[in-house]
């Protein structure tokens, strides 16, 4: 009997270990967002949160721990600060977004 993975509980979770990290990275957004609006981040803050995590990855990239990784965490991180959000900037490659964060 062969099981058709469309059907078993969490295959698609098991076929497709990126959506973990879309997943993760809407919460944290979202997270984010809700922090602001409830005045406990301003823009500065977080500009400075999507800096460090540019930077830090940046850096992993430099020292030989898997570049490719880690410099594609960075490019997300500045088009998130240039005024980018995840889920936009997943759905349409190449194009600017109409939501903006922070």
């Amino acid at each position: 009997m062969t099981a058709n993975r469309s059907r078993v509980p969490g295959a698609r979770l098991r076929a497709s270990p990126d959506r973990f990290g879309v997943a993760a990275l809407s919460v944290c957004e979202s997270l984010i967002l809700a922090l602001k609006e409830r005045g406990i981040l301003d823009d500065a803050e977080i500009h400075g949160l999507l800096e460090d995590v540019s930077s830090a990855h940046r850096n992993a990239a430099a020292d030989g721990d898997d570049p490719d990784l880690h410099e594609s965490v960075a490019e997300i991180a500045d088009e998130i600060m240039n005024g980018g959000n995840s889920v936009r900037l997943l759905r349409k490659p190449g194009r600017s977004s109409t939501g903006r964060m922070p």
